[in-house]
């Protein structure tokens, strides 16, 4: 059986899980903490990060949201979530946006949202940076207007059906929702497509996940918010 090192409110975790579920790969999961992992960690990842999927054939272990999205597209020709093979637009577009949500978007709004909310305070890092939280909330504004613009010329964020882009942004989006941090009543058009992601069957297993100590908002399991 293929297997899914990985952490519960890793985003990129999250990202990976989702698309291996609509790439229709099964896979168990091994769940790690995302501070403390295993000290022979090290010995499947020697950079130590999250997630990494070993596949039946060989233990071949790919290392890496990225790496691991990438390969299994070039594994499985067929439907794709990077768009279709005969469209190197697409996929440019597919590939650009992704790299979006997983980078700018990460440290500009998660990084500084669930980072000093939720694995500051439970590591013993200390309490929350306000100055950190302020630049969160005003990035998170910037990244949704973007996002609305995108939505408002297509279907979907990279194209007129669901990519790899949906699912990273969603990812980005689903862990930043468990601390309450976003005003949905103000972002209605990025509620709406929200709601059509989160309720995929590949989204469905985050919403049994909690973090101990910490209560997420009423919305944040609901399909129809």
């Amino acid at each position: 059986m293929q297997i899914l090192y990985h952490a519960p409110f890793d985003p990129f975790s999250r990202k990976v899980r989702a698309f291996l579920h609509e790439m229709g790969l099964g896979f168990e999961l091994n769940t790690l903490d995302m501070i403390e992992k295993p000290k022979d960690f090290i010995h499947i990842n020697p950079s130590e990060e999250l997630p990494v999927f070993e596949l039946d054939h060989n233990h071949i272990r790919l290392c890496g949201h990225d790496v691991i999205c990438e390969t299994i597209d070039e594994m499985i020709q067929a439907e794709t979530l990077f768009g279709d093979f005969d469209d190197m637009a697409i996929r440019a577009e597919v590939r650009r946006l992704t790299r979006w949500f997983d980078v700018t978007f990460y440290q500009e709004v998660t990084q500084k949202l669930f980072y000093e909310k939720i694995i500051k305070p439970f590591s013993g890092e200390g309490s929350s940076n306000p100055r950190a939280l302020q630049a969160g909330y005003l990035n998170m504004r910037r990244h949704f207007s973007y996002m609305k613009w995108l939505l408002q010329k297509r279907n979907w964020l990279a194209c007129d059906k669901l990519s790899l882009a949906d699912i990273a942004a969603a990812a980005q989006i689903s862990v930043i929702d468990y601390t309450g941090d976003i005003a949905w009543s103000k972002h209605p058009e990025i509620k709406q497509w929200y709601m059509i992601v989160k309720s995929r069957p590949s989204f469905q297993p985050f919403w049994s996940e909690y973090i101990t100590g910490r209560t997420p908002p009423q919305w944040y399991k609901e399909l129809d918010f």
